[in-house]
């Protein structure tokens, strides 16, 4: 009927045409809301909640990680140490950096707080304590000073094939998490370790391997302690756990002769970080951001990623050296710690890095 209107009179009527465009208009929003609503139900109704989430979460990689400044390209004449550093300075807001870093220290995240390196009694005494309270004259031989460039390494199984090896070791100040072992894949990795946290379980067992040469974990245990000589290891959960196992082990490495410095919080880590960020049952990859924040100036952070395979649906690994599986919503919060280092790097606070670093050989 429009259409013998338009016809008859021969000029065209601009209300009849608007009214034409807008019954379209309003026919496509109609099919593509019955559409929508069509696919959800199907998607719950046949697969479940945990598909949704899974589309979900495909979406919220492939919307973040194409944005994210991390893949590095490093021609011949140029070193990983300069390139982590042009990287580093084109995306980090040191403003917004020194802002956070100040709200840390109020918050009581100083490194003489946070990270206290156990000195060993002076004279024949044996007993092994890991005081919390100091005298106000009191001066500590070693501490953590201010650094310019931090990696922070959780142990994703991202991080394998991604050849960050050179890139991580170039920082200034290397931290990873519960002594993951480096040994068959430094290329991804590296070989630098600075600092790692050790939970309470690995402690007691290495503790235990590391104590009678009749075990057969015995040289497993040394080759690891081999891995992490000269470095700090970091007791992130002391004052929420049973602190018997960390005595155990400090007492083992120092009967053993081992080189390395162990130190432990004045407080509570997990609680107050968790206080801070929101977060309930932080992950010691939170926990370790939460005192580089203080010391760092620029932070990369390499290998974290709760999910069990990526956008383009390759699988990944719980662990870059391990093949376990893990509820990353059940023990830990991940997906919000996911979710928060996304936001600190689109803010500047970080570089958040969880795509291939490519390098030369």
């Amino acid at each position: 009927m429009l259409f013998k209107i338009r016809k008859e009179k021969q000029k065209p009527n601009m209300r009849v045409i608007i009214l034409e465009y807008f019954i379209l208009l309003s026919c496509f929003c109609v099919f593509g809301i019955i559409s929508l609503y069509g696919f959800a139900t199907g998607v719950l109704n046949a697969n479940g909640w945990a598909h949704l989430d899974l589309h979900i979460t495909r979406s919220l990689i492939k919307s973040t990680t194409s944005t994210l400044p991390n893949r590095t390209i490093a021609p011949q004449h140029i070193s990983p140490l300069k390139v982590i550093h042009t990287l580093l300075e084109n995306h980090i807001d040191n403003q917004k950096v020194s802002e956070l870093s100040a709200l840390l220290l109020e918050n009581g995240f100083s490194a003489n707080r946070t990270v206290l390196i156990y000195e060993k009694p002076i004279g024949n005494k044996t007993e092994i304590k890991f005081p919390r309270k100091f005298p106000k004259n009191y001066k500590p031989k070693k501490f953590l000073r201010f650094y310019n460039t931090c990696a922070i390494l959780g142990s994703a199984g991202i991080l394998l094939g991604s050849r960050c090896g050179k890139e991580i070791d170039s920082h200034d100040f290397v931290m990873r998490s519960n002594m993951a072992p480096t040994i068959g894949f430094e290329d991804d990795v590296g070989v630098k370790t600075n600092l790692t946290t050790l939970n309470s379980e690995k402690a007691k067992l290495l503790a235990k391997c590391l104590s009678r040469r009749k075990y057969k974990c015995r040289q497993v245990a040394l080759d690891l302690m081999k891995e992490f000589n000269g470095s700090i290891i970091w007791f992130s959960k002391y004052g929420v756990v049973k602190s018997s196992a960390y005595v155990s082990f400090t007492d083992t490495i120092i009967k053993q002769g081992l080189k390395t410095d162990v130190s432990y919080p004045a407080f509570g880590m997990p609680r107050r970080v968790g206080s801070f960020w929101n977060i309930s049952s932080v992950s010691s990859g939170l926990v370790l951001y939460t005192i580089a924040g203080a010391v760092c100036r620029k932070v990369s952070m390499y290998g974290f990623f709760p999910f069990h395979e990526t956008a383009s649906g390759r699988p990944v690994p719980h662990h870059y050296y391990e093949n376990v599986i893990f509820n990353y919503t059940k023990r830990h919060h991940m997906p919000d710690e996911y979710k928060l280092f996304l936001k600190l790097n689109r803010t500047g606070h970080i570089r958040f890095v969880t795509d291939k670093c490519l390098q030369d050989d």
